[in-house]
């Protein structure tokens, strides 16, 4: 409907560069973006002097991947005003995606420096620093993000990322906690399969299992979740159940590494050595993290002195 009025008023008016600026965006929010494009050519042909033109236009090429045509459409609009921080954050998302996170750094800052509270520029300025190995920056650019806007979730799912990396389990379950609070639909699920991780990791088997099995009841259904509450199943001393869970979890991805190797060393376990070599090979296979690639090979070693 708003699109056949502004139809109706270019066809009247097919030199008014307002309409369509408001056909582009239009069209923009309908997600045409290369219908956006064209309108806002044709609104900065007519009236070269407007910066929100180019700011729209450099916007809808960066949503087409034309990150360089995007770049020089946004430093135009800042030739017309500096102070539009969108176009900075724009320009830093263009150099961002071409892997170029210098000229992105630079950019994002300059867009921070005009708008000090938007939670999504220091997000960004943390994802640019975790590709420049800077990761306390980044940490502290995410925590930024969630001091600014607490409801942010993918600021909040970086947190509590970093604290679990960190061993600080408490304010990974803290945070977490924040992002169950706030999570609907499958987000609930994840924020239920991130604190279940957490727990196992900080040794409450009983709470993993609970919050994992949600996870799980509620469609959170991946390789890895299945893998960990056959962890915490182990722990808890439910070991025919935590069996199922791995083989749950290598049907989803058979080329996790992690159930693999808990099947191998339970086949181990019960004297069952053509299993556990075949499981275990397997998990050395697919690339693990070192230490348990260290526990693979130990084992194997093992097994290759108690068998035939």
């Amino acid at each position: 409907e708003a699109l056949t009025r502004i139809n109706a008023v270019i066809k009247k008016h097919p030199y008014s560069d307002k309409a369509y600026f408001f056909r582009g965006l239009a069209y923009y929010n309908l997600g045409q973006y290369s219908r956006a494009v064209d309108d806002f050519k044709k609104a900065k042909i007519i009236n070269q002097r407007d910066p929100d033109y180019y700011l729209m236009l450099g916007k809808s090429l960066y949503k087409l991947k034309k990150y360089d045509e995007a770049i020089n459409a946004l430093e135009r609009a800042l030739d017309l005003n500096p102070n539009l921080d969108q176009a900075y954050f724009y320009i830093a998302l263009s150099y961002f995606e071409q892997n170029s996170f210098f000229q992105a750094e630079d950019a994002i800052k300059k867009a921070i420096t005009l708008a000090p509270d938007n939670a999504v520029y220091h997000y960004y300025l943390g994802l640019i620093y975790e590709k420049e190995s800077r990761s306390g920056y980044a940490f502290d650019e995410f925590k930024k993000a969630v001091s600014i806007n607490s409801s942010y979730i993918p600021a909040l799912l970086k947190v509590g990322e970093y604290y679990f990396n960190l061993g600080d389990f408490e304010e990974a379950e803290s945070t977490y906690s924040s992002f169950l609070a706030i999570a609907k639909g499958r987000d609930k699920s994840r924020a239920y399969f991130l604190l279940g991780k957490t727990y196992l990791a900080a040794g409450e088997p009983q709470k993993a299992y609970e919050y994992l099995r949600k996870a799980i009841l509620s469609g959170y259904k991946t390789s890895e979740s299945y893998t960990i509450l056959g962890e915490a199943m182990e722990d808890l001393g439910m070991q025919d159940s935590a069996i199922l869970m791995y083989k749950k979890a290598i049907r989803l991805d058979f080329k996790n590494p992690i159930p693999h190797y808990r099947l191998g060393k339970y086949y181990k376990s019960i004297g069952d050595f053509s299993s556990a070599r075949k499981e275990l090979k397997l998990a050395l296979k697919f690339n693990p993290p070192s230490d348990i690639k260290d526990e693979i090979e130990r084992l194997l070693r093992i097994i290759s002195y108690s068998s035939p």
